[in-house]
């Protein structure tokens, strides 16, 4: 049976600072217009932007994982095809609060995840406060969002897209439930 345990995000940041081992982890969270473009092919400005939020359903993401060696173990021989290891360059934006689990940036802390084959992600989007169902206004929808980018230094040492080590961090403040090492936490705020 998973314990549960129910606490603040502050809380949240140290029971997960804790975690031995990489894990496997689901994630319930909220987003807002952050990953649109504002501006669309042509320049024309984004319809949804400031107006778009969501729930999103993670599982099986990982956690505590080490970029520098899941690329690595995804090489074919352990080696970019020229006998040198991936060597992982500096996180290009904020600071690791704790190696391969938190970073800050801007007085504000996030977790840091990786997407893998198993992944899933399940989102119900809101459009001005108002669920959206309607399937041909959720793939309009989608069609505004930045396309999930390929890591060129991972393609060169010869890892396809699809096998790849993909990052994915989420700011502690948009998390609301997350199971980590057989722990059920729900995030509260007061």
């Amino acid at each position: 049976m998973k314990k549960s345990i129910s606490l603040l995000g502050s809380e949240f940041v140290t029971e997960v600072s804790n975690i031995k081992g990489c894990q496997f982890v689901s994630v319930s969270y909220t987003t807002d217009t952050d990953h649109l473009n504002k501006k669309l092919t042509g320049g024309k400005k984004n319809q949804f932007y400031g107006r778009l939020s969501s729930i999103s359903y993670l599982v099986n993401g990982q956690y505590n994982a080490n970029y520098e060696n899941g690329v690595n173990n995804r090489l074919p021989d352990g080696t970019d095809g020229k006998g040198e290891k991936f060597v992982a360059e500096p996180l290009p934006w904020g600071e690791w609060l704790i190696p391969n689990k938190l970073i800050t940036h801007k007085g504000e802390t996030y977790l840091r995840l990786y997407k893998t084959k198993a992944t899933t992600t399940k989102v119900v989007y809101y459009l001005d406060g108002v669920r959206v169902s309607d399937p041909a206004m959720i793939d309009l929808i989608k069609s505004s969002f930045r396309p999930e980018s390929e890591s060129k230094r991972q393609a060169a040492a010869g890892i396809a897209k699809a096998d790849q080590m993909k990052p994915f961090t989420l700011n502690v403040k948009s998390i609301f439930k997350a199971n980590i090492n057989k722990v059920k936490y729900t995030i509260v705020t007061l």
